[in-house]
């Protein structure tokens, strides 16, 4: 029986932000295990960039988009950047809040 994942998840080290343009960097799928105890090999993922970046692991909620990847075996070193909607609105109250989470240090974990 095969399993079927409908999203991924993995833990990252943040490397560093750039407050004005909202970009981050850092090292996600590493072949440590993540929280269900999944181990996943980063040399083995494919990827088609950009992909989209998401707020708290939703679909329907995307922040911005991965503009780089590279896969190598400790991890896949990527770089990300937040939007920065001029429109007040929902979208920009979301893209806000996860951008101001993550420079806090209070996220962890990327999908």
């Amino acid at each position: 029986m095969s399993a079927r994942y409908t999203k991924a998840v993995a833990h990252f080290e943040l490397k560093s932000v750039d407050n004005e343009a909202r970009v981050l960097a850092g090292i996600a799928t590493t072949p440590a295990p993540d929280r269900a105890q999944d181990v996943v090999n980063p040399m083995g993922a494919k990827w088609s960039l950009p992909l989209p970046l998401l707020y708290a692991h939703d679909h329907k909620a995307p922040v911005g988009k991965v503009e780089t990847a590279n896969a190598s075996p400790k991890g896949i070193a990527f770089t990300a950047r937040i939007s920065n909607p001029s429109t007040p609105g929902i979208l920009k109250d979301r893209c806000d809040l996860a951008w101001h989470e993550v420079r806090e240090g209070l996220v962890n974990s990327v999908s």
